[in-house]
């Protein structure tokens, strides 16, 4: 948790418009996305974003594309870039209401399922009828139940490498649902590298615990935008060889 006495920097809203638009109306989803951060700093356990979500699921999937969101585009072009299979098996990793998804449909893939702590977010992504299986589950550091070791070929995880969302820990869980050699591309917005257990440093000494660990090699960073003008980075892994024992 960051210190009581730290200054924390509020998300950087989008508008409407686009970047260039910061004295339109904010959308009512913007405009509720203060109550959905507040949430993440305040609560460790996720437990009340899976809520906000759940209950805020339509007006979240109405609103994202007008909201000036460019994390889940950058995410879904650095699949395709390396993911070169069409028939790939891709696990979209705390899907959402399927935005990823879709965008990787229009790259061609065919072969998803789809993964979210939010029952209500997964009800919407099965209307769009993108995904083969909808797994619902809360994640940590250890192994899913509903998904065996190296079942994937990649996976894809938009925004949800964040503060009262997903920690660094559930990196190493990610690169066990996918084959050696497969890929594991996520994106974090820089907001959360304030935070102590969200800094740059503790990302960079994650990396390299799991490239000692054989677990995976570091491809690529990419220079993103999350959400406006919010600066965001697209971070792309490589499957190492190496078996996670246990749970």
């Amino acid at each position: 948790m960051a210190n009581e006495t730290q200054t924390i920097k509020p998300m950087t809203h989008g508008t409407t418009n686009g970047v260039n638009g910061a004295n339109e109306i904010l959308s009512e989803y913007l405009e509720k996305r203060s109550d959905l951060h507040e949430r993440m700093t305040k609560d460790p356990s996720g437990k009340s974003v899976i809520e906000w979500y759940d209950g805020e699921a339509s007006l979240y999937d109405d609103q994202f594309d007008h909201a000036n969101f460019i994390y889940h585009k950058d995410t879904a072009k650095a699949i395709n870039d390396f993911v070169k299979d069409k028939n790939a098996k891709i696990l979209d990793f705390a899907a959402g209401s399927g935005k990823i998804g879709v965008l990787l449909k229009g790259y061609g893939f065919s072969n998803m399922d789809a993964l979210d702590g939010s029952v209500g977010m997964l009800e919407l992504a099965e209307k769009k009828g993108i995904y083969k299986k909808y797994i619902a589950c809360m994640v940590g550091p250890e192994k899913i139940p509903q998904i065996e070791d190296a079942t994937y070929d990649a996976l894809s995880c938009g925004g949800s490498v964040a503060k009262g969302h997903l920690t660094y820990s559930t990196i190493q869980t990610m690169l066990r649902t996918v084959k050696p050699g497969g890929y594991v591309v996520f994106s974090c917005a820089g907001w959360n590298f304030q935070f102590k257990e969200f800094s740059r440093e503790k990302l960079e000494a994650c990396f390299e615990d799991l490239k000692k660990r054989d677990l995976c090699t570091f491809v690529e960073e990419r220079a993103s935008y999350h959400i406006g003008e919010e600066p965001g980075f697209i971070f792309i892994l490589r499957r190492g060889n190496a078996v996670l024992n246990g749970h």
